[in-house]
């Protein structure tokens, strides 16, 4: 039941929050590359899911409307919430 607790707390916390300085530079690093035609993916450990909420959010890189863990563009090594 714990594990539970903590698994929805977290959810709650992640929907409270929003993506840092951090993610919007590796944000922009990946619209930069992807303009340049250099080949670059996102490796992540984070769950709280905002390197693919952000990268959805790209008006530069088309067909963002689905990110997943193990996409071509976003790697999740632990999944998401």
């Amino acid at each position: 039941m714990e594990n539970w607790k903590w698994h929805y707390d977290f959810i709650d916390m992640i929907k409270k929050g929003k993506p840092n300085e951090a993610h919007i530079a590796i944000h922009q690093w990946h619209e930069f590359c992807y303009l340049n035609h250099i080949n670059f993916k996102v490796i992540t450990q984070n769950i709280d899911g905002y390197d693919a909420q952000i990268l959805r959010s790209s008006k530069v890189i088309p067909n963002k409307s689905v990110i997943n863990a193990f996409t071509d563009e976003l790697i999740e090594l632990h999944g998401n919430v």
